[in-house]
């Protein structure tokens, strides 16, 4: 990714903000933390949640940032993985991801990406679309939905990011999105994220090849 310039830090720290009361924000009912972010950054008090350090939660939002601006800029095939609730949104990201790969899916095969592998033939169906597509990244909306869907992509060595929920392992994906509970909103942040950094990334493009097409112009 090209070097950090101030409009995008002041984005990350602002974003951050918006992530933290989002996704993060303080129970004061008792929850179960998951040890493997007891040992990060986040543990039970009697006050609720607390966040042992902020400097570590915020390395890991700059990685989250990092990567789904990357899967734009650099125009990383990825699929996206949700529940019908989203349907019209994983439908529209995984569209995008068809057409630059030219496959025309009929609208069952698009619901294999709403439904958790549980059958033998789902299995072989998603195969047939994962690897001519040489898909190498895919970011999941529901990990405990989509658990089995999960160690199929990693035997295919494909890179996955996933919404984790702190009563689960912050480990069962390659990259997690540390979240309080399961929520809407919390979905939702998350796929304005996306579709706010798809945009950047754009126009981070088109500002590169105008920089290099003026410089062209004046040798």
């Amino acid at each position: 990714m090209e070097k950090t310039t101030k409009i995008q830090q002041l984005f990350l720290k602002k974003t951050f903000k918006i992530f933290l009361n989002t996704t993060l924000y303080s129970s004061t009912s008792p929850l179960n933390v998951h040890y493997s972010f007891k040992n990060l950054f986040i543990q039970n008090s009697n006050k609720g949640l607390l966040v042992l350090s902020v400097t570590k939660l915020f390395s890991i939002y700059i990685n989250i940032y990092t990567y789904l601006y990357n899967l734009n800029y650099y125009n990383l095939n990825t699929f996206f993985f949700g529940t019908v609730f989203f349907k019209n949104e994983v439908h529209a990201l995984n569209t995008l991801t068809l057409n630059t790969l030219k496959l025309n899916l009929r609208l069952n095969k698009l619901l294999l990406f709403l439904k958790p592998l549980l059958r033998n033939t789902q299995n072989q169906n998603l195969l047939k679309i994962l690897i001519p597509s040489k898909i190498s990244n895919a970011v999941i909306f529901d990990i405990f939905y989509h658990r089995n869907t999960i160690n199929y992509l990693q035997k295919l060595s494909i890179f996955t990011l996933g919404v984790v929920p702190i009563t689960y392992n912050i480990r069962t994906v390659d990259l997690s999105i540390p979240i309080t509970v399961d929520s809407i909103f919390s979905i939702q942040f998350v796929l304005k994220l996306i579709n706010t950094l798809k945009k950047a990334s754009e126009n981070a493009k088109y500002k590169n090849k105008l920089t290099l097409w003026n410089s062209y112009n004046k040798n």
